[in-house]
């Protein structure tokens, strides 16, 4: 499980939904909650948690797609398997890991110090307080 800590600049909430945006590293990420946690309020800090068979990767080409939470990094290391690959990133200091299958790691021609965009949908990024 990937744990990055930011703090929460925003919350804003619908019967029982609320989207929690954060700052880390100076980006800005946004969670969607589906149950409002009162225990959670603007200026704390939180780790923002994701599954690493939940981060996308895509080549740093600028054009549009609808997923809000998006940060540049470069490829730390790669462990290629038969079917899927285990590729660590390197954003701002922090290490996010990303499996993909070894087909997309193909296609996307990733090696070691490549400059690309990890990508979290915002209802697959879960806040775990400290």
């Amino acid at each position: 499980m990937n744990r990055i800590l930011a703090d929460i600049t925003e919350i804003k909430t619908s019967g029982d939904l609320a989207l929690v945006n954060l700052k880390c590293e100076n980006e800005i990420f946004s969670s969607l909650i589906i149950s409002q946690d009162d225990s959670i309020k603007v200026g704390q800090s939180v780790y923002m948690a994701f599954k690493e068979t939940e981060v996308i990767l895509r080549e740093n080409t600028g054009e549009g797609i609808s997923i809000e939470n998006r940060f540049s990094c470069s490829i730390k290391s790669i462990q290629k398997g038969k079917i899927l690959c285990e590729v660590v990133l390197n954003f701002k200091n922090q290490i996010i890991t990303s499996i993909i299958t070894a087909e997309s790691c193909e296609k996307l021609n990733l090696f070691v110090g490549k400059e690309l965009e990890a990508l979290v949908k915002t209802n697959d990024l879960l806040l775990i307080q400290q």
